[in-house]
């Protein structure tokens, strides 16, 4: 019975606590306005302890607080809030001048300006992609697998690939942290016996600019059906043949890298033909092998995607 007591005494005085709180701030929240349009605060006054100091008046406050935090818990789950924050941290590049660096330090967040720039997406465009210096490229990435050019497009980057189709969304080619990643094979694929892969896929994203993959729809507004993609490994050099190029809602079809069998595979082939906007003429069997390039529309609802049926290997 005494802590069934101790806790109605509780109550109460929370209760009381929470009506004082309330009361206070709506009597200077009211007050400060009737004072602009010079209405009597002690009127108010008498009106206000009138209406605040009904308890169910306080519950009804009270739970509408309640509701309102577990449902903004709902929405925004903490994970995703921890997430923000740390984007937000890692965008932030400043340096305050006053601040003891070491050079290291200096050269690092020099190195990182530089890799969120402009020019840093733009320096590997003038590339011979028949005189790759891979051993060059891999000093910098281990993670480099190939080196891309397209015809028609602005597309002539090196190629790396991750554990995952994730990290390089985020980062670029020295690894470090940059929302506009860089160009990207897909996992599933295996470079080290490409002659194996049905369906080699490579990412990008459409920026802006023009760098990355956001020159890839030129193929298909081209009137040109003649375009070539040329993918250089450390061994050899594989040339393939556009087939078929579109735009489509975000899906994941024409991503498959397994196939049951020769009949599924050709039926894979056949439907990438048929979305294509244009006809290039190119015939296709289960003993093909093919690439794709994707990346997103511009506002990011759809997929720009480019198929090509290999030719060659040099």
């Amino acid at each position: 019975m005494k802590i069934l007591k101790f806790i109605g005494n509780l109550v109460e005085v929370i209760v009381t606590f929470i009506n004082k709180v309330v009361w206070y701030f709506c009597y200077y929240i009211y007050l400060g306005i009737y004072t602009i349009f010079r209405i009597d605060s002690k009127n108010l006054k008498v009106k206000l302890q009138k209406r605040l100091l009904k308890p169910e008046l306080i519950m009804i406050v009270t739970l509408y607080v309640v509701t309102f935090v577990t449902v903004l818990k709902m929405l925004l789950p903490m994970d995703m809030l921890i997430e923000k924050d740390s984007i937000d941290i890692t965008k932030v590049d400043t340096v305050d001048v006053n601040e003891n660096i070491s050079d290291e330090g200096l050269e690092e967040n020099k190195q990182n300006n530089y890799s969120n720039s402009a020019d840093y997406y733009k320096r590997y465009l003038t590339y011979d992609i028949n005189n790759v210096d891979f051993p060059q490229l891999s000093s910098i990435n281990p993670d480099t697998v190939a080196f891309l050019k397209v015809d028609g497009t602005n597309i002539n980057y090196p190629i790396v690939k991750s554990v995952d189709n994730d990290y390089y969304l985020t980062h670029s080619f020295d690894k470090s942290y940059n929302t506009k990643g860089w160009t990207y094979a897909d996992y599933r694929n295996d470079f080290n016996n490409l002659d194996n892969n049905r369906n080699v896929i490579i990412y990008g994203h459409h920026l802006l600019n023009n760098t990355m993959f956001g020159t890839l729809g030129n193929i298909s507004n081209s009137s040109n059906l003649d375009f070539k993609i040329y993918l250089k490994t450390n061994n050899h050099m594989y040339v393939y043949q556009v087939f078929s190029s579109y735009q489509i809602e975000v899906e994941v079809t024409y991503l498959q890298t397994d196939f049951l069998n020769d009949n599924k595979y050709l039926e894979f082939l056949n439907l990438l033909k048929e979305r294509s906007s244009k006809d290039y003429n190119i015939s296709l069997n289960a003993n093909d092998k093919i690439i794709t390039l994707s990346t997103c529309s511009i506002d990011n609802t759809e997929r720009i995607v480019v198929h090509g049926k290999l030719l060659s290997i040099n």
